[in-house]
């Protein structure tokens, strides 16, 4: 089982609606910044010669009350949340 499809099972079992639809997006974009963290530690990917960056934004536009902060939380915040238990340094204040 990958990454992905746990973030995705995670996401199902907290009956959050739409989760297959959004989530592949900030699971891709986590997984780039965290690559992107050990590329300019080892430089082991260059872009004509400087070290290639993988950053990958991702803008959410939506109403309000239409869970943007909901999908951060569930990423990046707290012990709880996909990233929480891990080294990656989120910020989410």
């Amino acid at each position: 089982m990958t990454l992905y499809d746990n973030v995705i099972d995670y996401f199902k079992a907290c009956n959050i609606a739409l989760s297959e639809r959004f989530v592949p997006y900030f699971t891709i974009s986590a997984c780039c910044h965290m690559i992107n963290l050990e590329n300019q530690k080892r430089e082991f990917a260059l872009d004509g010669g400087r070290v290639a960056n993988f950053r990958m934004h991702v803008f959410f536009v939506a109403p309000p009350g239409f869970m943007k902060t909901l999908m951060l939380m569930k990423m990046l915040d707290g012990p709880y949340s996909v990233f929480g238990t891990t080294d990656v340094k989120t910020g989410f204040d």
